[in-house]
């Protein structure tokens, strides 16, 4: 494995072609830890790296040496890169599935169109399934209305109404 030690005990990726290998990965949707565990490296060098090209300095507060910089921000860069890559060919797929005609059917796929409608960012809030979050057992709603287990007998049988007043009283 051809990685390195920083000076202030930050590890370093020295190898351009273990780099290129994750990026290759990248490009084909493999997610980053799984990416980076497949290269035999930890999953932790990504966040690591990441804070180091956005803040110049690593996650310990030591700055970062100007020549890992360098090779940071442009793995860093690659990696962005790869992933739009992956996302617009993904969307490419879906698009010509939406618009090609299949031929056992005779008509475009609708579910690829649906699927883009529902997940591309610019899209999502129209037509993504507008589904109430869950309710809590403690949620009562608006108007506070008590739980039957609160409720005394006395007070369960004054809501019962006239029919069932004769039965439990």
């Amino acid at each position: 494995m051809a990685t390195g030690t920083t000076q202030t005990g930050v590890r370093l990726i020295d190898s351009a072609a273990l780099r290129d290998e994750i990026i290759e990965a990248i490009s084909v949707g493999v997610p980053m830890r799984t990416a980076l565990c497949a290269a035999g490296l930890s999953p932790w060098f990504w966040p690591d790296w990441l804070h180091a090209s956005r803040n110049k300095k690593w996650d310990n507060g030591y700055p970062v040496a100007p020549a890992s910089l360098t090779v940071i921000e442009d793995f860093c860069a690659r990696v962005e890169q790869a992933r739009a890559a992956h996302t617009a060919q993904l969307i490419r797929a879906v698009h010509h599935a939406a618009v090609t005609i299949n031929e056992k059917t005779g008509v475009a796929d609708w579910r690829a169109a649906q699927f883009y409608l529902r997940t591309a960012g610019h899209t999502r809030d129209d037509w993504h399934d507008h589904v109430p979050p869950p309710a809590t057992p403690t949620d009562r709603g608006p108007r506070n209305i008590p739980s039957m287990a609160e409720l005394s007998e006395a007070k369960l049988i004054e809501l019962a109404g006239n029919e069932f007043r004769e039965i439990l009283g």
